[in-house]
Formats: structure tokens, sequence, C-alpha cells
């Protein structure tokens, strides 16, 4: 097993859904957002506008987060090199979010000026690290295959994803979010190499017992075609030892 890590330091916060917030009245016409009309709009990236967002804000935050992804990979790795080494093999992905402890509630945006408070002494979280890395995790397996890291990020490559651990780091410019690779053979590849050898190493074996045993081998009873059915059968394991020498990888 072998494993690649990728690291996004000081990983964007928010998404500019617009530059201007527009005005909301309410029943009597009273506009009820003054204070942030025309001011940028921004979402904070977690995983709750999955269900609580508009569609269309859904996609803009996770078109954000791709294009973020993708072009700090290409920036800053050789993709030639990563698709070398896993593209490939079965693969199973952690994430490691390094942040402070008060991420979740402590960061805040506030009129395209990003905030961010000290963690108190007394603070207690009520954030889960689930919904801050889920969706990085999704937009991730999404852009490896985007780059052609990865054939697919169905269930016959992406194994296991979605692994998400949270390491305290009280600095905020400290932040960073890592995905660790690991890559091994397919189960059904190992199995193909082991019965490849173990099939060679029998036939092999087979072609080289005398004839005697190859007639109580294969319980040849019949005198008249012990010739013929010698020969059948030392033809017949030659082909398939012919044929597994070729086939295997």
């Amino acid at each position: 097993m072998a494993q690649v890590e990728i690291d996004f330091p000081k990983f964007i916060t928010h998404v500019k859904i617009s530059n201007a917030r527009r005005a909301k009245k309410d029943k009597s016409g009273n506009i009820i957002n003054k204070n942030t009309v025309g001011t940028p709009n921004y979402k904070k990236i977690n995983s709750q506008f999955i269900y609580s967002g508009s569609p269309r804000t859904r996609a803009s935050v996770v078109e954000a987060m791709k294009k973020y992804l993708s072009a700090n990979i290409v920036a800053n790795y050789d993709l030639e090199s990563l698709k070398e080494s896993f593209y490939n093999k079965e693969i199973r992905i952690k994430c490691l979010i390094t942040c402070p402890y008060n991420y979740g509630n402590g960061v805040i945006m506030k009129k395209g000026v990003l905030t961010v408070y000290p963690v108190k002494k007394e603070y207690i979280p009520t954030w889960d690290i689930g919904n801050l890395g889920f969706i990085w995790s999704k937009c991730f397996d999404d852009v490896l295959k985007e780059l052609g890291l990865i054939k697919d990020d169905n269930v016959s490559i992406v194994k296991s994803t979605g692994s998400i651990e949270f390491i305290r780091n009280d600095n905020f410019e400290e932040r960073n979010i890592r995905f660790i690779i690991e890559t091994t053979y397919s189960e059904s590849e190992t199995e193909k190499r082991v019965n490849s050898y173990i099939e060679k190493q029998i036939l092999s074996i087979l072609l080289e017992i005398s004839d005697e045993n190859l007639i109580n081998l294969f319980n040849i009873k019949n005198d008249n075609y012990k010739k013929f059915q010698i020969e059948f059968y030392r033809e017949h394991l030659t082909k398939l030892l012919f044929k597994i020498k070729h086939e295997s990888c």
C-alpha cells in the first residue's frame, strides 16, 4: 500500500454568490435588510447549504470549490506523477482538516470582510467536522475525475471516502485541508496474479510428469485410447499454459 498527500493550505472559507445583495421586503413593503443591501453576498462553505440553499446557490458554491481545488492541484503538483501513483488502482481517501476550535461559528463574513474571532477559554463548540468536511470530500473526488487522475469516482475505484478528521490549531492562518489517498491493487487484480502464478506452476508440473502418472491422474482406463488421450491432455495443458503466460500481468 502506498499513499499520496495533497494539501490545501489557507483554504477558502467562503464563496461569493453575488457582488451586491438585493433588498428584502416584508409584507408591508419595508426593507428588512437595510444594513446589508448592496454589500457582497458570501456563503460560508459547509454542507448545510445542500439542504437549505437554493439550487442556484448550491451550484455556485460547488463550482467555486471545484475551481479552487483544481487550480491548486494543477499549480502545486505534477499531474502525471499523481496519475501514475493511483490511476490504475483502487483508492481510499481520508480528509484531515486543521482549523481553529471555533471555526464553525467564529469565522464569519461581514459585509465582504472576513472576521475571525479568537477562541475564548470558556468556548464550547456546537459545530461538527462532518458538516465542514463532507462537501470538501465530495468536491475533491469529483475533481480527481475531472483532472483525469482517476478513471472514475464510482465504487469500483473509490473504495472509501468521506473519512474526516479534525486537527485543532487556533492560528487561523495555519488552517489546512489535507487529503490522503491510499492506493492498493484491487482484490480482483491481486487474485488474478496469485491464481495465474499457481496455475502456471501446476501446469508446468503436469507437463513434466510421466505417461503412467498422467494415466493415473486423469483416470485413463481404456487401453485402446491411452495414447490418444495422453496426447490430448498434453496438448490441452500446453495450450492452457501458453494462454495463462500471455494473459497474466
